[in-house]
Formats: structure tokens, sequence, C-alpha cells
């Protein structure tokens, strides 16, 4: 990969070991997120730059999950999000675990959905469509690839 562009990405669910491809990366997030928090991108960008990565994360102020697209709601009550079961690692093997080993992915995700569901998940989520963020998201994703990709050439 040239570049790596998440916008609105659950960085919850981290590497454990970072081996990452070394492209530069810009994480577009929400502010006011709570389907997938932006605390959670801050501390993976501070983490990544601090193992050398080329990682930046811009926050839209005001801006809740898919400020992009209006889905014509602003509350999605069957939405589930695990925002408050803390980190998720990516093992290197490729299974996931969290809160504290109890969840993992390593036999089926059924039971670590249930685990994680029953400890720390909610329902109800906001989506909310905002302009001002996404004439910027547009803006700034021409810019960070005519950028990045141009001094590469």
């Amino acid at each position: 990969f040239a570049a790596h562009l998440p916008v609105y990405p659950s960085c919850q669910s981290q590497f454990r070991t970072l081996k990452l491809t070394g492209a530069p990366m810009l994480f577009l997030v929400g502010e006011l997120d709570d389907y997938t928090p932006a605390k959670y991108c801050t501390t993976y960008v501070e983490r990544m730059a601090a193992e050398g990565y080329n990682a930046r994360i811009k926050i839209y102020p005001g801006a809740y999950h898919a400020w992009i697209v209006d889905y014509g709601i602003t509350h999605c009550s069957s939405c589930v999000t695990f925002g408050g079961c803390g980190l998720i690692y990516i093992e290197d093997d490729g299974h996931e675990t969290a809160l504290d080993g109890k969840a993992s992915t390593k036999e089926s995700w059924k039971p670590f959905i249930e685990t994680m569901f029953q400890n720390c998940g909610k329902r109800g989520v906001t989506l909310r469509i905002n302009q001002k963020a996404r004439q910027d998201t547009i803006a700034t994703t021409v810019k960070f690839f005519s950028k990045t990709l141009a001094s590469q050439k």
C-alpha cells in the first residue's frame, strides 16, 4: 500500500505487535462518535508514531459516526457498540482478545461477541451527517493522496 486513510475506523481493535506497511496513515475520526470512539484512535496513532510510523489523526469537532452519509436516521437503537469495553487486541496469530483475555476469537466469534456484550456491550449509537466535516473529508482525502502519492514518484 502507498497510503492508508481510515475514515471513522474502529481503532479499538489494535495490533498487539505493530508490523505495518510503513506507508503514511491519516485517520479521520469524529469527536462525538459513540460507535467507534475517537479516544482509541488517538492512543493508537500516538503508539504508532512513537514506534516510528508516519501516522496522524484528524478529529472532526461535533461529528458523530457516519458524518459523510445521510442514512435518514440519527439514532440506531439496534446497533451494538463495545466502545466501553477497552482495547481489543489482534494477536500475532490473527485472533482477537479482550477483557484481559476473558474474550477471545481463537475458537469462534460467537462466544467472543456474547462475552463482550454481556460484560460491556450496549445498544444504541448516533449516526448523523455533518456537512462541514463531510466537505472537509473530501478535501482532506484529495490533498492527502495527492501529496502522498506525488512524493513517492
